[in-house]
This record gives structure tokens, sequence and C-alpha cells, in this order.
């Protein structure tokens, strides 16, 4: 295989992943860790953004756990107040008022870095893909036909996506 050949296929994938012929997942976790994606990633969306989706799930679990021990501390839970016509504590009150906020911070801050930017950065560059397609990072899922599911590294992704290109039409949707 050639790299402009390569390049052309993934030019392709992109344009199936936009009309729906076929799906990507990349796995976060394991795709942080390769150097050329995570330096991809930060010229894309910034270092601080990359950070802030790094951190966040342990960041939120420590404040919940801290927050117990405040709550505990302060005594919060023989507190009680009323809320929507029944006695809840000030402690489980005030802990659903934090994951409220968490959960929607999280949509701030985690979700855009999810799906749609994951995919470009992976099928930005070839080296970029392969090698994340080498460390079993990433799946190819097709939308139709027998050929479904392409994991890495065992499977061939080019030839995946050959096949699947054979099966498509030019807007994406599969052949007749």
């Amino acid at each position: 295989m050639t790299v402009d050949s390569d390049a052309e296929l993934l030019n392709w994938m992109r344009d199936a992943l936009r009309t729906g012929g076929m799906r990507l997942h990349v796995n976060y976790r394991k795709a942080r860790r390769n150097r050329d994606f995570h330096l991809a990633l930060v010229n894309r969306v910034g270092a601080n953004a990359v950070r802030i989706r790094d951190f966040f799930l342990y960041g939120s679990f420590a404040l919940l756990l801290v927050w117990f021990g405040i709550a505990e501390a302060l005594d919060l839970n023989a507190i009680m107040v009323p809320v929507a016509g029944s006695e809840m504590s000030a402690g489980s009150v005030s802990f659903f008022a934090l994951l409220l906020v968490l959960v929607l911070a999280g949509r701030r801050y985690v979700r855009p870095l999810q799906g749609r930017i994951l995919h470009e950065v992976a099928l930005g560059n070839v080296e970029i893909f392969d090698n994340l397609w080498r460390s079993g990072t990433v799946a190819l899922m097709a939308m139709a036909g027998r050929d479904r599911l392409c994991s890495s590294p065992k499977g061939d992704w080019r030839a995946f996506a050959r096949r699947l290109q054979a099966g498509l039409d030019a807007d994406g949707s599969p052949l007749n």
C-alpha cells in the first residue's frame, strides 16, 4: 500500500462517516497515550480542553468524596429541609446539587471532545490512524452488509474500508 492510496482511503472514510455509511469508535483512554494523536488533539482544541477532558472524571469523583467528608463534619445529614412537599436532609440536597453541577460541567467541557472531533483527529493523518490501529484503539463499523465490524489490531482496516467502499454509492447509501 502506498501512502497516497491510504490518504485517499482515509478521505473516503471521512466522507462515509459524514454521510452515515460507516461508524468509527475511538477508545479515548488508549488514544490519549499515543503521542501524535495527543498532540494533534491539543493543536485542534487546545491544551486546556484536553487537560480538563483527561482529569474531569477523576476530579469529579474526588470532589464528591471530599463533599461527603465535609457534609459529615458539618452534620448536614441531620438537618431536614422541605423539598417538593417531603423532608430531605440538607446533605442529600447539597450532594444532588453538586452532582447536577458536575453533570452540566461535563456536558459543557467533556462532551464536545467526544465523537466528531476524535474522529477528525484520528482520520486526519495516515500515520496517526495506522498507529492507533496497531495499538488496538479504534474500530470500524459498517452500517450495511455482511461484514459489519472490523476491530483493531486484528482486522485489516484497508481491506475493510475498500470492501465497504465498493458496497456503497457515492452518497453513502448501500448498493442494492
